[in-house]
């Protein structure tokens, strides 16, 4: 049996996959801080306009835009993370079952760029918690 092969000889993701996907779902957590702080310090409106923060790609961190433009760029982080998970597991995976789970975090993920509007916490732990619980151990 090859090291990528389940007992019915299908072929599986490697152990970095597994340990990708939770660095996947840690940074999801780290969003999900960041998230608190941008509402803790009633900082959740303080760039007006999306996906740019007043039409740049980096603005003057002044006031609660250091706060909600660090959260923009965890969640873009987190996305791109997310994304080539699901890549990795798409061609990597035969199980029908774990392409479903990358999927629905993709899903999940894409979720606040289909909206375009924050990110609430429900996605970022539901993100989160697929991504532990569909990582090979």
């Amino acid at each position: 049996m090859r090291a990528n092969t389940i007992p019915d000889g299908r072929q599986c993701l490697p152990a970095t996959a597994g340990r990708f996907a939770q660095i996947t779902a840690v940074s999801a957590f780290i969003l999900l801080i960041a998230g608190g702080l941008v509402t803790s310090t009633g900082s959740g409106l303080s760039v007006p306009d999306w996906p740019l923060s007043f039409g740049k790609f980096f603005p003057k961190m002044v006031g609660g835009v250091a706060f909600e433009h660090g959260h923009r760029v965890i969640a873009g982080a987190v996305s791109l993370l997310t994304f080539s998970l699901t890549l990795w597991v798409r061609f990597q995976e035969s199980r029908p079952w774990v392409r479903r789970m990358a999927y629905g975090a993709s899903a999940l993920a894409a979720r606040p760029l289909t909206h375009c509007s924050n990110s609430d916490w429900l996605t970022t732990l539901s993100v989160a918690t697929i991504l532990l619980w569909a990582s090979p151990q």
